[in-house]
């Protein structure tokens, strides 16, 4: 990644993790979020699990500053159904939120060259947080 920041002027940086599945649209659509709004710093995907399709796994989450913990916002709504959120467009809208899964975002390159290493492991530490 240094490499491709030192030698190129990428316009935003992608992770994704290595298992995803992707839609031929989705960069389309996360560009879009980001080039629509310029406070906007991190564009977060919508992840469902592989043998389920429409059931969501993550989203987006808040950080429970009272309890001093993550809230996975799927999570919530799944405890009550037994664990299975299915998606029906229910997230289909841009929210703030205090999180994304660093299973798949994309930022501002300018972003990722102030704070990305950072980002970096504060995704790991979030991705942690959210296994555990």
């Amino acid at each position: 990644m240094r490499y491709a920041l030192a030698n190129s002027q990428p316009s935003y940086i992608l992770l994704l993790n290595n298992d995803t599945v992707v839609g031929p649209e989705f960069l389309t659509e996360m560009v879009k979020v980001g080039n629509g709004d310029a406070t906007i710093g991190v564009a977060g995907a919508k992840i469902y699990y592989h043998d389920n399709p429409n059931q969501l796994q993550f989203v987006w989450g808040k950080i429970d500053l009272w309890r001093g913990r993550v809230v996975q916002t799927p999570k919530i709504v799944a405890e009550r159904i037994k664990n299975i959120e299915l998606d029906n467009g229910q997230y289909d809208h841009i929210e703030q939120a205090d999180w994304v899964t660093s299973c798949c975002f994309c930022s501002s390159a300018v972003l990722w060259n102030k704070f990305g290493y950072l980002m970096k492991i504060i995704s790991l530490i979030g991705k942690k947080q959210t296994t555990a």
